[in-house]
């Protein structure tokens, strides 16, 4: 009885060890086909400023290869996707930066049909971030992974993402993000000053709102405790905004929509780069939508008391432009009325 028991155990080990060889050749021989495919591939592209290697691929997908197995067949790792194609990144810039909107006129009319051109220069550019993602996202050889999404039924793994792929704009896009008035939570800040209009994804944590009214206490002979006689009341809300680039195209919308929150804790001069005493200041006044604060519609009116910007010490990083790609912001947002508010007012945009 124990040699049969001996017996079974070697043969199962024969087997495992079988088996264990033949997954191995498996994965060798995926690893040189998915090899030969990608360098076929490079070679037929006739893009500009293209060598004809594998490293100058932006985020290369192997799907069959591990992660760990590429450095020794001689793939890249290190980029992990920052090192898009020249070609590439010089077309953003051009999108980014060369379809400026057109500026705004004393005329009703004229402003009417200067806002609808806008409309379509946003969507040109909106339509032209997202076919450039596209192009340095979409794998280079193979299908998109499939997965169970909520329907219970398979789904690709080609989502879009209309809130970080919008530019800042002058135009009104939440129909865009949101159809039909729903979906797609995210923050919108409308900088009173030109009009322009901030969207970002809303991965919102820490929101505060202080309610703080004000009495003035009156002493009177006799009495012994003070007259409080109301004054007014302060209300402002804090909250921690984090972002973060999916894509190459992604980031370059990030930073400049960075710069334009950053302008505004500041004020517009006139264009008289001269700025002597008969310079007056524009403040920067906006409109604050998020999640029940303001609506869709008409955000909050008020200002920026403070802008605090983080980049958390797990993030990544642009290696080969040596940026930070996650930052966590925290916003403090000083909350006015354009009218006295009072017992009635609508204080919430739910």
């Amino acid at each position: 009885m124990a040699l049969e028991n001996l017996k079974s155990a070697y043969n199962n080990l024969s087997i495992n060890n079988a088996k264990k060889i033949v997954s191995s050749a498996i994965r060798e021989s995926n690893i040189e086909a998915q090899i030969k495919l990608t360098e076929d591939l490079i070679l037929e592209r006739s893009i500009p400023d293209l060598n004809s290697t594998v490293e100058d691929i932006f985020n290369p997908v192997l799907s069959n290869i591990e992660y760990s197995a590429r450095a020794s067949v001689g793939l890249p790792f290190k980029n992990l996707g920052d090192n898009p194609i020249p070609a590439v990144e010089k077309a953003v810039d051009e999108v980014l930066n060369r379809i400026p909107n057109i500026p705004e006129s004393n005329n009703p009319i004229g402003n009417f049909i200067v806002a609808e051109a806008n409309r379509q220069l946003n969507s040109l550019k909106v339509n032209a971030a997202r076919e450039l993602s596209e192009a340095v996202q979409v794998p280079v050889i193979g299908r998109p992974t499939p997965f169970i999404d909520l329907s219970r039924g398979p789904g690709e793994t080609n989502y879009i993402d209309y809130v970080s792929s919008q530019p800042v704009t002058p135009v009104e896009v939440d129909d865009q993000i949101a159809p039909n008035k729903k979906g797609d939570f995210y923050v919108k800040i409308k900088d009173l000053r030109n009009n322009n209009l901030l969207y970002f994804r809303g991965f919102v944590t820490g929101i505060t709102e202080n309610v703080s009214p004000s009495f003035s206490p009156t002493n009177y002979i006799g009495r012994s405790e003070p007259v409080y006689m109301y004054e007014r009341a302060d209300r402002d809300i804090s909250f921690n905004l984090k972002i973060h680039p999916a894509n190459f195209t992604e980031q370059k919308l990030m930073y400049d929509k960075l710069k334009k929150l950053t302008s505004l804790a500041y004020p517009e001069y006139d264009l008289d780069d001269n700025l002597d005493s008969q310079t007056r200041m524009k403040p920067p006044f906006t409109e604050l939508y998020m999640a029940h604060i303001g609506t869709r519609k008409e955000g909050q009116f008020g200002f920026i008391k403070s802008i605090s910007y983080t980049v958390p010490g797990e993030s990544d990083w642009d290696a080969l432009r040596v940026l930070p790609r996650l930052f966590d912001i925290n916003i403090s947002y000083q909350i006015l009325s354009k009218k006295p508010p009072q017992m009635n007012s609508k204080f919430y945009g739910v």
